[in-house]
C-alpha cells in the first residue's frame, strides 16, 4: 500500500507529528519541584495523613508525601497535614493541589517558657556552647560556619527593622485572611515581648 502524498504536504504532516510528540513528552515530566514545610518555632513534627515524616524545616516532593488519587472523575491530591511541637498548640490543615503548590509556613502558639529553637539533632552539625578563649589561645580558622551562636552582634537599628518587618508581614497575613485576628494578636504580643 503506497500513499501518494505530495512533498510539501508530507513535510507538513511530519512537522505536525513531531510537534505533537514533543508536546506529549512535555506532559510526562512532573511539573512539581517540591516545597518547604516550615514552622515558627522550628523543630516541630510534620505528620502527613497521621504518619510522622520529619521535622520542620523540611523539603518535600508533593507527590511522594501526598500521592494523587482518583476521586470520582478527578485525579487530585487530598490529605491532612499536621504540625505539632511539644508545649505548643498544633496546627492541622486539609491539603489539596492548591495548598501544595507553594511553600507552607505556620506559626505555632507556644506556652510561655518554651524554648523556641530546633533540636540539635535537626541541625547540620552539632553546636557546642560558645566559650571565651584567652587571648593567647585564639586562632582564626580559614572558614567559620555561621551559626546562631557565632553570629556577630547585630546593630540595634537592624533589630528594630527586623521587628518592624515581622510585624508588617504579620499584619499582611491577617489582612489577607491567612490568620485570624486572635492569632494576629497572640503573635504580635509574642514579637513585642521579645524586644
Amino acid at each position: 500500500m503506497k500513499f501518494n502524498i505530495p512533498g510539501y504536504q508530507r513535510k507538513i504532516i511530519i512537522v505536525g507529528l513531531l510537534s505533537s510528540f514533543l508536546l506529549l513528552l512535555q506532559g510526562c515530566g512532573s511539573g512539581r519541584k517540591g516545597i518547604t514545610i516550615d514552622s515558627d518555632p522550628q523543630g516541630a513534627d510534620i505528620l502527613a495523613d497521621g504518619k510522622n515524616i520529619g521535622k520542620t524545616p523540611m523539603q518535600i516532593k508533593q507527590d511522594d508525601v501526598f500521592p494523587p488519587h482518583w476521586y470520582g472523575r478527578s485525579y487530585m491530591v487530598k490529605g491532612k497535614l499536621e504540625i505539632q511541637k511539644e508545649g505548643c498548640e498544633g496546627v492541622s490543615m486539609e491539603v489539596n493541589d492548591l495548598v501544595l503548590s507553594k511553600d507552607i509556613r505556620k506559626n505555632l502558639t507556644c506556652k510561655p517558657g518554651i524554648i523556641q529553637k530546633a533540636p540539635v539533632a535537626n541541625m547540620p552539625g552539632k553546636k557546642k556552647p560558645v566559650t571565651q578563649k584567652p587571648a593567647a589561645q585564639k586562632a582564626v580558622p580559614a572558614a567559620i560556619p555561621v551559626t546562631v551562636e557565632s553570629r556577630p552582634a547585630v546593630k540595634a537599628s537592624s533589630v528594630d527593622d527586623e521587628i518592624e518587618n515581622r510585624l508588617s508581614r504579620l499584619k499582611g497575613l491577617r489582612d489577607r485572611g491567612v490568620i485570624s485576628s486572635k492569632e494576629y494578636t497572640e503573635q504580635r504580643k509574642r514579637i513585642l515581648e521579645s524586644i
